[in-house]
């Protein structure tokens, strides 16, 4: 029985977790320069949000820039942005395409374009805490200018439906995980909608190098090639204050695409623990499905049962943990409902991708794109 493997490996998760407080600085800095950049496509009814929360940061204005890359848009995103007259120090440019993955393109004429020697790059749908340059900064400061920051990415609290709290406890479950590869020196996964890296890694790194042609990976492909730099340094900063929110997708079919988009980056960078374990809990999922609903009545699948209380339990303690040290509210009830729902979601998910394996499916779909992997 998969949930044998799976059990033990989310207790040792927790334990890990547990042992790490998250990050408190010495005291709050504003020594480090960043240029943020922002690529955004068709994001006109998330961008007020973003540039209240961009106008709220306490950072000296000359010490960072925000440049904003349309990337092709055409819902007057870009206008929307001129008409709220930001007044901290910002531009928007037009991507350059130069690129066969377009959000990457985008990424390349902001990080060609930057003044300063840190990138930090955000979605243009997330809302930033006031603090977050200053915690960001002490962090840089107080490991020593590490080249690369990751750091968590979580959807709103206050989910509106069933479907919202699933991505909710989702995204503090990916936080968690992302956080414990860091802890053990051996990442397999960031964010690039909250991500930092040196300018100078980033070049010699060589970007995305092997990865160009994803449509997603601009994250986890620039983590790989800049943590084989002699000497590189990475770290994760576990911190309310540097936490990043986004709305939850509206749909299923989009959360879908969004997740054969991070399957085909994981499958472009190779197995990896990340990948493994994304396996392991559809394979552990898929399992106590089959056993719960083949009994005849399922009420006498014990094992089923069994396997199914223990992953909800150690699913409660990691996900409490996460949410303790991301500063996250944590509702018993929203927890519940999301266990109910994930193990139909992601069965759901690897039948999708097994379609694509086996050429069923050759496309999906991502912001108007269609894209094969």
């Amino acid at each position: 029985m998969t949930a044998l493997l799976y059990i033990p490996l989310i207790l040792f998760l927790i334990r890990l977790l547990r042992k790490h407080s998250p990050f408190q600085p010495a005291r709050l800095d504003t020594q480090t320069a960043f240029s943020i950049i922002i690529p955004f496509r068709n994001e006109k009814e998330n961008i007020p949000r973003l540039i209240e929360s961009l106008e709220k940061l306490d950072y000296p204005h000359d010490r960072f820039e925000v440049i904003f890359v349309d990337d092709d848009s055409d819902d007057g995103s870009a206008e929307r942005i001129r008409k709220q007259k930001a007044s901290f120090r910002h531009r928007i440019l037009k991507s350059s395409g130069a690129l066969p993955s377009p959000k990457k393109a985008a990424l390349d004429t902001g990080i060609r374009a930057a003044e300063f020697p840190y990138i930090h790059t955000l979605d243009a749908d997330v809302r930033v805490h006031p603090l977050h340059l200053q915690y960001l900064s002490a962090f840089i400061r107080e490991h020593e200018n590490p080249d690369l920051v990751a750091a968590p990415v979580l959807t709103e609290p206050a989910p509106t439906n069933a479907h919202a709290r699933v991505q909710q406890y989702e995204f503090l479950a990916l936080t968690a995980l992302t956080r414990a590869g860091f802890l053990l020196n051996r990442p397999f996964s960031a964010n690039g909608a909250n991500l930092s890296f040196s300018a100078e890694a980033f070049r010699k790194a060589g970007g995305w190098k092997n990865g160009i042609d994803y449509a997603g990976g601009d994250d986890l492909f620039l983590l790989a090639n800049i943590r084989k730099l002699p000497g590189a340094r990475t770290a994760f900063l576990a911190s309310p204050h540097a936490a990043v929110y986004v709305p939850p997708l509206k749909t299923r079919r989009n959360w879908l695409n969004q997740h054969l988009r991070w399957a085909y980056k994981s499958v472009g960078k190779r197995f990896n623990a990340g990948s493994a374990l994304a396996v392991l809990q559809t394979l552990t999922y898929a399992e106590i499905l089959w056993r719960l609903l083949s009994a005849s009545p399922p009420f006498f699948s014990a094992a089923g049962w069994i396997a199914a209380t223990g992953v909800v339990t150690v699913h409660y303690y990691l996900l409490k943990t996460a949410a303790r040290n991301c500063g996250y509210p944590f509702s018993f009830k929203s927890f519940l409902t999301a266990q109910f729902l994930l193990p139909f979601y992601y069965v759901s998910l690897g039948m999708t991708l097994l379609g694509h394996a086996a050429g069923i499916k050759k496309h999906f779909k991502w912001k108007g794109r269609t894209y094969k992997k």
